[in-house]
């Protein structure tokens, strides 16, 4: 499955209080990283609201790369909590995901993209940066294939007997000789040329890829990749089958399997077999579609059983004589980018809409008044994705802005204004018709109240703004309209005591608050008026 690049989706929920709730940094960019390693990046929420923020749930939307550090939190008014987001990826690709946080208390769903360019410290598989599907086996074809040595097949053969799968050689640790069995287990002990192997011990070269069904041409037949010391009995027991599971056996040995069909080897060979012939068919072809309906089953034992440091050893053997490498064995995880192995298959080529299809809640709306969120899809498929017939089903909501062409990995930010005319609770859909054969239509679901006030000041409290804190030097409060009324203001320490006094005068929006002379620490800010009253907490540094 790809991994996304740009935005997944993401829904901006207004709040209809005072201030609001951010996280930073936005975006979270791990810029490089690779393979193997990890990096982390500390992600802060900060609550700019009156009331206290409970995150009930924090993840990511596939978290194959990315993951973060808790599940859910809380902030009290004017604070902040700091977590980690961690980047631990396997493949090499440009990686995208949305972090995503729900709340409980409040209306709003905080999102940050969160990316990095994935890289493999080994320089050796650059080509396969960021491709996929028929690019990507391109790639590979390319690294089996450049500067590859064919020693021929006896050569090959004695290679692979005396030192690629010989125990006392290949840094395994055997005393004298030694040959294992992949398909059995059975050991060959004490032998002293491939000859000797093979006449004293009955064992004998096994072509992963049958060398009938490519009529033993070179240079497949002496490729060491998919070449290994068998028992003869094995061999012959395997012959030209395919690989796969066998629930009725004729012949057992070892734990491998065998019926007049099929062959399956003990557990311990499957991951080894698996990559031999995904190497053999994309540094060769599916010869006679011998591949093609064994691929599903090889994918699994891929998966199944991963590399060892055994497998990993011999394909540095097999390197230093034919000069390339086996893929799979250094990165299984290739397969999951091609589509198939055997065919022609480009992958997934129609659109794919992101967004998350929570409520957009506007919460309590005075009459007259105009609230506005948004709503962000994102194109996270390989086709062009159009969107048309953008409505709502209620008149109180708008969409404000259109775009239509998503291209791959396009994102775009639909503002929905909520303008209630009555009193009266609100439900509504905003609409959107796609070309995505799995979403054709997107329903946004729309909810928001219509309140009146006895006194406008009540909007004035409503809608009042705090910013920066923490400060050193001042902080500003700011009002969507006109003060009609003059307010008082209060900033309290946490004891109790009144630090500083403040007039706001009628007919003035914005208003700046010296704090120079208090002490760092935590203050209450209080607006009190005909209206009512409101209180904000301040962080003075």
């Amino acid at each position: 499955m790809r991994l996304n690049w740009y935005l997944i989706a993401l829904l901006l929920l207004p709040l209809p209080m005072v201030s609001q709730v951010t996280i930073s940094p936005d975006p979270i960019n791990f810029f490089t990283v690779f393979t193997g390693d990890s990096a982390t990046i500390q992600v802060t929420v900060t609550n700019n609201t009156p009331i206290t923020y409970v995150a009930t749930e924090v993840g990511l939307w596939e978290s194959e790369a990315f993951s973060a550090s808790t599940n859910g939190f809380s902030v009290a008014p004017g604070g902040t909590f700091t977590f980690d987001v961690k980047c631990k990826p396997v493949q090499n690709v440009r990686t995208g995901d949305q972090l995503i946080i729900r709340s409980s208390s409040h209306p709003v769903q905080l999102n940050a993209f969160v990316f990095a360019f994935v890289r493999h410290v080994d320089s050796y598989y650059d080509l396969t940066f960021d491709v996929w599907h028929e690019d990507l086996k391109s790639a590979l074809s390319t690294l089996t294939s450049f500067g590859y040595t064919d020693l021929g097949y006896n050569p090959a053969r004695d290679r692979v007997f005396m030192d690629i799968d010989n125990e006392a050689a290949n840094g395994q640790g055997a005393a004298q000789n030694t040959l294992t069995c992949p398909y059995t287990g059975t050991q060959a002990v004490g032998y002293t040329t491939r000859p000797d192997a093979q006449t004293t011990f009955n064992f004998n070269t096994e072509h992963t890829f049958p060398q009938g069904l490519f009529n033993q041409v070179q240079p497949m037949r002496s490729d060491m990749h998919h070449l290994f010391a068998v028992t003869e009995n094995s061999n012959t027991q395997r012959s030209n089958k395919p690989f796969g599971v066998v629930s009725n056996p004729t012949w057992q040995n070892g734990g491998a399997k065998a019926n007049g069909s099929t062959f399956e080897p003990r557990d311990a060979a499957k991951g080894d077999v698996a990559r031999a012939m995904m190497y053999f068919v994309i540094r060769y072809q599916d010869y006679n579609g011998f591949f093609a309906g064994q691929e599903a089953i090889l994918r699994q034992w891929n998966k199944q059983f991963p590399p060892d440091s055994v497998d990993i050893n011999r394909n540095t053997l097999v390197e230093s004589y034919q000069n390339v490498r086996n893929p799979f064995v250094d990165h299984p995880e290739f397969c999951d980018r091609i589509a198939s192995i055997a065919s022609t298959n480009t992958g997934p080529t129609t659109p794919e809409a992101w967004f998350l299809d929570d409520t957009l809640n506007f919460g309590d709306v005075p009459t007259g008044n105009t609230s506005t969120g948004t709503f962000v899809l994102s194109n996270q498929g390989f086709g062009d994705l159009t969107i048309s017939n953008i409505s709502t089903t209620q008149p109180e909501f708008t969409v404000t802005n259109s775009q239509t062409l998503f291209e791959r990995d396009d994102y775009f930010a639909f503002k929905i204004e909520y303008a209630p005319t009555a009193v009266v609770s609100s439900s509504a859909e905003a609409v959107f018709t796609t070309n995505d054969p799995n979403h054709p239509e997107i329903r946004v679901p729309l909810e928001g109240a219509g309140v009146v006030t006895s006194r406008p000041e009540i909007a004035y409290l409503q809608q009042a703004r705090l910013y920066p804190t923490p400060t050193t030097e001042h902080f500003r409060l700011t009002f969507d309209q006109s003060l009609s009324e003059a307010l008082s203001l209060r900033v309290v320490d946490l004891n109790g005591r009144v630090m500083k006094r403040e007039e706001l005068e009628v007919g003035e929006q914005e208003f700046q608050i010296p704090v120079r002379g208090l002490a760092p620490g935590m203050y209450l800010v209080e607006l009190e008026g005909a209206a009512g009253k409101w209180t904000h907490k301040l962080l003075v540094q």
